[in-house]
């Protein structure tokens, strides 16, 4: 695999996910950091997983492909998310790095006996599957419910929430997206022009300003959710 650097375990006292990750196993030798270059493909759907670990920085696309071939994105990985399968399973879809990430990585067979002594881990592990499984899932439902424009105009919104994001005193808010154009198309079933200009047509209704390198400010996020219909009151409606 191009594109893919070894290094041993260092600074894991300052990580976040370092309470309950990995690295305390009791089996360090074990453990890698590992760091991928963007585009790098880590897992392809159907692989039998041969490492598993958590998603240290950076991000990574979920994609799953058709019988005909066609790619469909199922969501974006992010820091603290478990990646991989335990020993047996098949992965559902591919992985591939959006940016540069690093990951904490080891063999199933270490991960499976130590979820067996090591109750946090244990847990985490299962926190994070559910989150991932309810944002695919609420992706679905968003493609299902939602015209092109409500889902590029959900994906700003509800990107604040996990992308690094800045309130501002007046309202607004200011996200970074380090994710290209086409990330947008895949997760939100558009095409990468429908996603230019969807964020032109926001900028000139004052709802969307692009500063540049991926770095937009919106003015109102509550009033963008109600125009994706993803309010609390159009989802109750539903």
């Amino acid at each position: 695999m191009t594109g893919v650097r070894l290094m041993p375990l260092s600074g894991c006292g300052s990580c976040p996910h370092h309470l309950a990750g990995i690295c305390n196993l009791g089996a360090l030798d074990r453990v890698r950091r590992v760091t991928l270059a963007p585009e790098t493909v880590l897992f392809h759907q159907g692989d039998r997983t041969q490492r598993v670990g958590v998603l240290r920085s950076g991000y990574m696309r979920m994609v799953r492909f058709s019988a005909e071939g066609r790619r469909i994105g199922l969501g974006i990985s992010r820091p603290g998310d478990m990646i991989g399968a335990l020993p047996g399973r098949r992965i559902a879809h591919e992985l591939e790095a959006a940016t540069e990430v690093t990951l904490c990585m080891t063999d199933p067979a270490t991960l499976e006996r130590g979820t067996a002594r090591l109750p946090a881990l244990r847990r985490q592990m299962l926190v994070s599957t559910g989150e991932q499984l309810a944002r695919v899932q609420e992706q679905i439902w968003l493609r299902g419910r939602l015209s092109s424009r409500e889902r590029i105009i959900a994906f700003l919104v509800r990107a604040a929430d996990y992308l690094p994001a800045w309130p501002q005193p007046d309202g607004s808010v200011i996200v970074d997206i380090p994710l290209p154009r086409r990330d947008w198309a895949g997760i939100t079933d558009t095409a990468v022009e429908t996603v230019s200009r969807t964020v032109s047509s926001l900028a000139a209704q004052g709802e969307v300003e692009t500063l540049g390198r991926g770095r937009y400010r919106l003015a109102n996020p509550a009033r963008l959710a109600r125009l994706a219909r993803i309010g609390g009151d159009e989802d109750a409606a539903a």
